[in-house]
């Protein structure tokens, strides 16, 4: 496991979840009228979830416990 091997692995198909999670909000903000704030903090929600969830971290967590760990931290750090 090297940081480049971390970097350049992204899952395209992780992008679906938080992808369809942001639509779905921004839909209900354009409707509702919710702060700007909001919605750009919601934004950045979802894009950290694909981070943690897409990125080079999801390749290692079946097999090292630190790195599964460390997604958990992530997660719910943010």
């Amino acid at each position: 496991m090297s940081a480049s091997r971390l970097l350049s692995a992204w899952d395209p198909a992780a992008a679906l979840g938080p992808g369809l999670l942001a639509l779905g909000y921004l839909v209900a903000a354009r409707r509702a009228r919710w702060p700007r704030r909001r919605t750009a903090a919601f934004l950045v929600g979802c894009a950290f979830l694909f981070v943690a969830l897409g990125s080079g971290l999801d390749r290692y967590d079946d097999q090292l416990l630190s790195v599964h760990m460390a997604q958990h931290l992530a997660l719910t750090m943010l």
